[in-house]
């Protein structure tokens, strides 16, 4: 049980100098809707729609580089946050016709591979955004199965499926007339 009621990934944010290109891929080629646009003197920000509650947004911003590619998974030395997105898809044959799509559009894709719980694809946005895409394997059910992979020379021991949540302070809900909410033009992060 979780302590919140999470429903999903609601949005990941990137940067692009080059918000046409992001948007013939994202919508053109993936299909992705626009939901959301944004256009102030210094940036754009838009955001494509991937399923009901959860999307993909760009900030364009002169003078971001695209990254350089590493592939999926791969071993990386100093500071790091992030290895790749994984988008799910519904059905199998939509791995497939999206492996076809990519290909004949001339875009970097692999063959799809079987994780055991999960059959994936892997390619990269023109920003250079490693990405995944995966099909849930029905008969899979990580849910009541949970699966823990290691290699036979290690002593290795997964961690408990359930959070601790004696492992952090107990806090104190503020009540509704102490919650604050700030327009986004405000920007007072942290």
């Amino acid at each position: 049980m979780s302590r919140f009621h999470f429903s999903g990934i609601h949005h990941t944010a990137f940067a692009t100098s080059d918000m046409d290109k992001t948007v013939r891929y994202w919508r053109d080629l993936l299909g992705c809707k626009i939901v959301f646009g944004l256009v102030e003197k210094h940036q754009k920000q838009y955001a494509f729609q991937i399923a009901k509650h959860m999307m993909v947004f760009f900030f364009e911003w002169e003078g971001v580089e695209p990254l350089n590619p590493k592939r999926h998974g791969e071993p990386v030395k100093g500071p790091f946050a992030f290895d790749h997105l994984s988008i799910h898809l519904d059905e199998q044959s939509d791995l497939f016709r999206l492996q076809d799509q990519l290909a004949c559009s001339e875009q970097p894709v692999s063959d799809v591979i079987d994780h055991g719980f999960i059959h994936s694809i892997y390619t990269f946005d023109p920003n250079g955004v490693p990405l995944e895409f995966s099909w849930m394997v029905p008969t899979v059910d990580l849910e009541n199965n949970p699966v823990f992979i290691a290699d036979t020379m290690t002593d290795f021991k997964p961690p408990g499926r359930c959070p601790v949540f004696e492992n952090w302070p107990e806090c104190e809900e503020d009540s509704e007339d102490e919650r604050v909410v700030l327009t986004g033009k405000e920007k007072p992060y942290f």
